[in-house]
């Protein structure tokens, strides 16, 4: 016997999509997943006698960053398990309703133990996974011993390419399914990943679809995590921002949940339909 599906949600509004945006659509959200978006009329037609969600603003996907430390305040490279759950709220609170933990140099003991630390937070999805930024790993060994460790919780290396046994490594990451770092997105004590898609959009000639796609999709499918977060489509993970016309926060949705409170109304409807 399979469980009843919850109520859907409807959000309406601008959407960002990864490759265009919908000037009006209505996102279906079920269950903490996106089901569908569609235009006001194609929601009409398939909810007949049901009043249109109210239009609440500009909708992006959930930012992404496959490069993370923690805060200025709470690292991810801990044994204390409550340090690490308060730096990746503190990020989805700001928008980063993903964020792929990165771990760096220290003595093999130490890592394994904060690979260990981490692992229960990937399994609940407080984190998007384990991020080993290594560039100095250069034993197959200690490799495999770090990618048992996170137990199919390590999602992404960074290694250096001149490295001895870097192809070595490279094999056995591939088998594992962990992808290799390219490129870093942000750190600590930089601004949240919405500021500065809002610097970008702002100050340069980059488009809004470009910078929130660089912001999302695009270190998404760097850890390999892009067919569950990225981006607003159906399948993926009701992870949805809403900001005003100037790019600026004002809601959080993760999982289908949002983060706080409105101050008044709903931003949302919940029908069981």
């Amino acid at each position: 016997m399979t469980n009843a599906p919850g109520p859907a949600q409807f959000l309406r509004g601008r959407v960002v999509g990864p490759d265009h945006i919908h000037d009006d659509a209505v996102v279906t959200i079920r269950d903490g997943l996106i089901t569908a978006v569609a235009t006001p009329h194609e929601w009409r037609a398939k909810h007949p006698g049901a009043t249109l969600p109210r239009f609440s603003g500009t909708l992006l996907p959930g930012m992404v960053d496959s490069h993370c430390h923690g805060t200025a305040r709470n690292s991810f490279a801990t044994t204390d398990v409550a340090e690490a759950e308060r730096a990746a709220a503190f990020h989805h609170a700001q928008g980063t309703t993903s964020v792929v933990a990165s771990l760096t140099p220290a003595p093999l003991g130490l890592l394994l133990q904060q690979i260990a630390t981490l692992y229960p937070l990937a399994l609940s999805g407080d984190i998007a996974g384990i991020h080993l930024d290594l560039p100095g790993l250069d034993s197959l060994p200690t490799a495999r011993m770090l990618v048992e460790q996170g137990e199919g919780t390590v999602c992404l290396v960074t290694l250096d390419q001149n490295s001895e046994h870097f192809t070595e490594i490279v094999h056995l990451l591939d088998l594992s399914r962990v992808c290799i770092e390219t490129r870093a997105t942000l750190s600590e004590d930089g601004p949240s990943l919405l500021e500065k898609v809002r610097e970008q959009v702002t100050g340069s000639p980059i488009s809004l679809i470009e910078a929130v796609r660089a912001a999302s999709l695009r270190p998404a499918v760097d850890a390999g995590i892009d067919a569950h977060v990225g981006s607003i489509v159906a399948g993926r993970r009701a992870d949805i921002l809403i900001v005003d016309e100037d790019i600026s926060l004002e809601r959080v949705m993760r999982d289908g949940v949002w983060l706080d409170e409105p101050a008044s109304g709903s931003w949302s409807e919940a029908v069981g339909l």
